[in-house]
């Protein structure tokens, strides 16, 4: 093998090719080895830049789903919460069926109640719509009028 000569700190350094090590001699005097770096490791910076766009693309579409699931989650909420509403109302109308309007005790939401006489004479229909955040929920029943019940 042919050997390479490296001057060093006005030392001389003889090594074969194969084993190219550098003396270096450190601030506190103390001499170490190094293994000379490999030009393939590392990332290179159009690579750091790729990962980041890649990463934020992800993360970007990651909140907006978020964002949108989280929407979707309120809406039906509302929904929920107006259609309990409309229920509790057409529950009080079974006792004493009137038509009236109000609000929900926190004011969130407005109501309106109608009962209607149908074709049949024992059968009327109560009617309940909830409005509020500009959705609204309707619900509807059929009852049998209290005078048919007492009589059966």
């Amino acid at each position: 093998m042919k050997d390479i000569r490296f001057k060093q700190r006005g030392r001389g350094v003889k090594r074969s090719r194969g084993q190219v090590k550098i003396l270096l001699k450190n601030a506190s005097s103390n001499p170490r080895i190094l293994e000379p770096l490999n030009p393939a490791k590392g990332f290179t910076l159009l690579e750091i830049m790729i990962a980041l766009v890649i990463v934020g693309v992800v993360l970007i579409v990651t909140i907006h789903t978020v964002n949108y699931h989280a929407e979707v989650s309120y809406e039906h909420t509302l929904i929920t919460q107006m259609a309990l509403l409309a229920k509790e109302k057409i529950a009080e109308m079974e006792f004493n069926p009137e038509n009236k309007t109000g609000a929900s005790p926190d004011k969130n939401f407005s109501y309106e109640t109608s009962a209607k006489n149908t074709e049949d004479d024992g059968i009327i229909e109560l009617k309940a719509t909830v409005r509020g955040y500009g959705k609204e929920v309707m619900l509807s029943e059929l009852v049998v009028k209290k005078e048919m019940q007492n009589e059966k």
